[in-house]
């Protein structure tokens, strides 16, 4: 199960996505509910499918959302 996928709901992107350390709670939250519903079922999990690849579409070349193309904004989502 792959926890992200370069999308995310419009709600989280509206309160600053991960540039936003206060927004770390709701992932940490999804993917807790996550684990407890399919860890019986699944063997395999991965938080992030490429996060330094997926931050330099995003906030870079501005291909995924976020659509930014703001630097400093990639390297806050990174951290």
């Amino acid at each position: 199960v792959m926890l992200f996928h370069h999308a995310w709901p419009t709600w989280f992107g509206e309160r600053g996505d991960f540039q936003k350390k206060e927004n770390i709670a709701h992932f940490t939250t999804f993917a807790d509910y996550v684990f407890k519903k399919l860890h019986g079922k699944v063997n395999m999990w991965m938080t992030f499918n490429e996060p330094s690849g997926y931050c330099l579409e995003a906030y870079c070349t501005g291909k995924y959302p976020p659509y930014k193309k703001n630097l400093r904004a990639a390297g806050k989502a990174l951290k």
